[in-house]
């Protein structure tokens, strides 16, 4: 048994002098590349919040609804975090999670709805709910908004999405939709799809969860945007290493003035909220 626990021990610690050594190796290979220059004209530079699955609302969040979205709209925001997910006849509508108890009856996890039902079931008896086709009538009307797009089902959403917009002869509307992704690789296949003008990487529950990686990656393929959570800045206060290379943090999901105070002080460029708006971080900052 001791014998175990020593070999667990030097397997343990071969992890730790690969990562550390790995870590050097990028570290040092960072230099070869190019800081990513800010354009001042970009969603990224000119805002300071992303409302998060469209926003709170009434004491209420994650609810995907046009009156979240409005109410953030009317309180200055313009960047909105979109949830899409999959009804169960295959259209796109925005869900941050099905098991999320939003008083819809007999939407759940296990019955997923269709699009008609879905749509025509109020959030919380009071809230309408919004389909890709919503979000394309909310850009249509409001030109200066900007939809970060959460893939729930997977990226293999992407291509209906693209699909979608060129079929309601908006594909302009398509340089405002910002593709914010988990994974490297499924950066790559967003780009073999379109030609999108913005992109950002997530770094939240997912891997790979080190910076020197994910700031190679970014300055590699050229991405200014990356969001991370609180946590992930709580294990990792190192997001200097992605700041001092011209990349954009924003950090998710933060709900207090003084807690995205203490961030911009560290370099962080914006946050994802449910409570803070565009009018509110521009007053008290």
């Amino acid at each position: 048994m001791f014998s175990e626990f020593i070999k667990k021990i030097k397997q343990y610690r071969n992890v730790l002098i690969s990562y550390f050594y790995r870590n050097r190796y990028i570290e040092k290979k960072l230099y070869k590349y190019e800081n990513i220059e800010n354009d001042y004209s970009a969603w990224y530079s000119i805002y300071n919040v992303i409302a998060h699955s469209g926003g709170g609302i009434d004491g209420f969040i994650k609810t995907n609804s046009f009156e979240s979205w409005q109410f953030a709209y009317d309180n200055g925001t313009r960047v909105f975090d979109a949830d899409l997910s999959l009804s169960r006849d295959g259209n796109i509508v925005l869900r941050h999670e099905w098991s999320d108890d939003l008083c819809q009856d007999n939407i759940s996890e296990d019955n997923i709805p269709d699009f008609s039902e879905f749509m025509h079931t109020l959030i919380y008896k009071r809230y309408h709910p919004m389909s890709l086709y919503s979000v394309i009538e909310f850009m249509e009307i409001h030109d200066d908004i900007y939809v970060a797009c959460d893939f729930k089902d997977g990226i293999e959403i992407l291509e209906k999405l693209i699909r979608i917009f060129k079929e309601k002869g908006r594909i302009e509307l398509l340089n405002r939709i910002i593709v914010s992704l988990y994974d490297y690789q499924d950066y790559y296949e967003a780009r073999s799809l379109y030609n999108f003008k913005n992109y950002a990487m997530r770094q939240y529950e997912d891997l790979p969860h080190n910076y020197y990686e994910l700031c190679e990656f970014c300055l590699k393929e050229r991405i200014p945007v990356c969001m991370i959570t609180r946590n992930y800045v709580k294990e990792h206060d190192r997001f200097n290493i992605l700041t001092n290379k011209g990349i954009t943090v924003f950090v998710a999901t933060v709900n207090k003035i003084k807690m995205f105070s203490k961030y911009k002080k560290k370099g962080v460029k914006g946050i994802v909220s449910d409570w803070l708006t565009e009018d509110i971080i521009r007053k008290e900052l």
